[in-house]
């Protein structure tokens, strides 16, 4: 179970690496690759084309890109693994307003959009979404818990005295 800070409750099923896998490379298969600029330069041997991956256009691209990327696969991933009851008022509410200021909600589900815009109120829920998605929240929190032992002592600092 995952409690959002909205209080709305999920069930969220863990989806293995292979099928994650799947989902990203069909995803990057979608999202055509940004071609890198070139430039030419002659070096007295005649003119030559160079790419140029440093220039900043190129930089920014490849990173909204990348950005569509890992949100197409949260997408997928939150549509496979989290069962949730949705407020349809409290979405519909949501998708009318933006709707009426000309942007309107595309997403691939009515759940993915509910998670999303309802649900997650803060980037700070998504880490811990994705890691129960991803099935290593338990892993994580036995491994931590193991760490802990009641028969370690603990240290107590010596008694220090002060000059009168």
């Amino acid at each position: 179970m995952f409690t959002f800070k909205n209080g709305a409750v999920a069930t969220v099923h863990a989806v293995g690496q292979m099928t994650i896998a799947h989902i990203a490379q069909g995803v990057q298969k979608k999202i055509q690759p940004v071609p890198v600029p070139t430039f030419t330069t002659d070096m007295g041997a005649g003119p030559v084309a160079q790419e140029n991956p440093a220039d900043p256009d190129y930089q920014r691209a490849v990173a909204e890109r990348n950005g569509k990327i890992n949100m197409l696969i949260m997408e997928a991933m939150i549509d496979l693994a989290v069962d949730i009851e949705i407020d349809h008022e409290a979405l519909n509410h949501l998708k009318t307003g933006l709707e009426r200021i000309g942007m309107p909600l595309d997403e691939i589900s009515d759940k993915v959009a509910y998670v999303k815009h309802i649900c997650v109120t803060n980037a700070d829920e998504l880490n811990p979404l994705g890691n129960m998605i991803r099935g290593e929240l338990e892993e994580a929190t036995a491994a931590a818990a193991a760490t802990f032992s009641s028969d370690v002592p603990v240290p107590r600092p010596e008694p220090v005295e002060l000059a009168a």
